[in-house]
């Protein structure tokens, strides 16, 4: 079980943006239920619309898609209009302009091509260091695989593996019930090795300076 403590959603929606690749249903299946949830597809993402329908009829009934339809060749909701933003970037440019957003959760941008994921992973730190309302950043979440963290102390719950890494030089501290801590600051390079398959027994807390990126492979 894994749960981020730093952002309690206190009734703020949940958008679950479904991308095109392979994902498990069982990782979404309490967003499915859940009144605050809102479903997007990116393009080629609305190949699991029919699974969806089966599982959440009425979510699916008021889902929108984003995109250029080049993928999927049907038309969109929102029509991308910047053919300089990938389909993912234009999604996230367009609704960060809501205020109620608590949670973006997005499942099949895992297990494609690693060019597509390696740039996810880059739109997403992106969008944390472009963040600048003052209300708090939406969590940022790849199934509940990978989470992205804006700077700052974050708790959660892990039983498990878990690593981290940054995309730029950063400095972390990680402390609670794990195997590997730094209780100074601990100073990481680029996707260094140094935050690799760490061990989670109930409440860790992670320092960051800069945004940091925590996979949990086990799930």
């Amino acid at each position: 079980m894994i749960k981020n403590e730093k952002h309690p959603l206190n009734h703020k929606l949940t958008f679950l943006v479904i991308g095109p690749m392979p994902f498990s249903m069982k990782s979404i299946a309490p967003l499915l239920k859940d009144e605050n949830t809102r479903l997007v597809f990116i393009d080629g993402g609305l190949i699991h619309k029919g699974k969806l329908l089966k599982k959440a009829p009425l979510l699916c009934k008021g889902s929108i898609s984003v995109g250029d339809g080049d993928s999927s060749k049907k038309q969109m909701t929102i029509t991308k209009t910047d053919q300089n933003l990938s389909d993912l970037s234009f999604f996230l440019k367009t609704f960060s302009r809501q205020n109620n957003i608590g949670r973006f959760v997005f499942a099949g941008f895992l297990g494609g091509r690693v060019d597509h994921e390696v740039v996810n992973f880059g739109e997403m730190i992106l969008y944390i260091k472009n963040w600048k309302k003052k209300s708090p950043l939406p969590r940022l979440c790849f199934e509940d695989k990978v989470e992205f963290l804006a700077a700052g102390r974050h708790e959660f719950w892990i039983d498990g593996i878990f690593s981290v890494a940054s995309l730029e030089d950063n400095h972390i501290k990680v402390s609670g019930e794990c195997a590997y801590q730094a209780k100074k600051w601990l100073k990481i390079g680029p996707l260094s090795s140094r935050g690799l398959s760490n061990q989670g027994q109930g409440k860790v807390v992670i320092q960051t300076k800069k945004p940091l990126i925590v996979f949990f492979p086990d799930l």
